[in-house]
Order: C-alpha cells, then structure tokens, then sequence
C-alpha cells in the first residue's frame, strides 16, 4: 500500500468528527481529549468522544487520533508513534492513570487525554474529572474552595447533562 498521510489525516477527522456527535447512551465508552497546541492554533479546545467498545476506543487513540493533528510526512515515524501508543494503551484497563500520563507523555504536542471510561462513570463515578464535570454542570466549580453539589447525575438531569457533555471543552 502507497503511504499517503494526508488520507490518514482525513480519516482520522472524519473519525473524531463522528465520535463527537455519538449518542453516549448508545456508545457509552468515552475520551475527553483535546489539542495541544498553541490557543492560535485550536490548542486547548476539547470534546468528548464516543464509541461502543473499549478497543473501538483505543484503536482510535493509537491508530488515528494523532493524525488529526499533525501530518506524519515519514511512514517510519507514524508506524513507530504508532507501536509505542499501542503498547502504552494495552495496559489501560490495569493501570488507567498511569496508562493516561504514559500516552499523554507520548502525545505531548499533538494532544492530550484527560479521561478515559464508561459514560456511568462521568454520571456518578468519584474520580476528580467526573466530580469536576457533574460540578461544572451545576454551576457548583470555579471560584470556590471545593465543589459542593458533586452528586450522581439523576434521571430527571440526564438529558441536559448529554446536552452539555457535546459542548463541553469547545
């Protein structure tokens, strides 16, 4: 097969472009990633994105994601990133945070990776990026010493804690 980065850089937008407009009902395994680069250049702006299952998911990080945001010109250099996210996803599910700063570490430039896992856990889960999220969304974050209204997402908020999940980051 010819080497042509600009088609993976193609696919791999088109991939984050669908992820990010999945229903996480349907597709409850999710990432919040976001660019990192210069803010002139979309740094810093982030999203969810969504897939069936935890190997779609990583798959996407270690096959695509990375082309989104930069063009690897040298096959030599994509397929060894490549190999490297491969290996360091592979130990995601039995060490998650250090899975997460290993690759965060291997996608310094391109982007970042702040969670990783199934949309039950952003609704009630008690690792600091849920409880950041279920705050934000109450209003209940910024300016004060701890968030007070951290708790499970309830029924009756879930639609419009969806809502605000595909906003989130942008």
């Amino acid at each position: 097969m010819v080497w042509d980065p600009e088609a993976l850089t193609e696919r791999a937008n088109e991939a984050m472009s669908i992820a990010s407009s999945r229903d996480p009902l349907k597709f409850p395994w999710g990432v919040f990633t976001w660019a990192d680069g210069p803010p002139a250049c979309g740094g810093g702006v982030g999203a969810f994105l969504w897939f069936a299952e935890l190997e779609e998911l990583l798959a996407f990080i270690t096959d695509l994601a990375p082309a989104g945001f930069m063009t690897f010109d040298d096959e030599a250099e994509w397929l060894e990133l490549r190999e490297r996210l491969r290996r360091t996803a592979s130990s995601l599910e039995a060490k998650p945070g250090g899975a997460i700063a290993d690759l965060n570490a291997e996608l310094t430039s391109l982007l970042q990776i702040d969670w990783v896992g199934r949309l039950e856990q952003l609704l009630s889960g008690d690792s600091l990026f849920a409880i950041k999220v279920r705050a934000r969304f109450r209003n209940d974050w910024e300016d004060k010493p701890e968030p007070v209204n951290t708790i499970a997402i309830s029924q009756e908020e879930m639609q419009e804690f969806l809502e605000y999940l595909s906003e989130y980051g942008c």
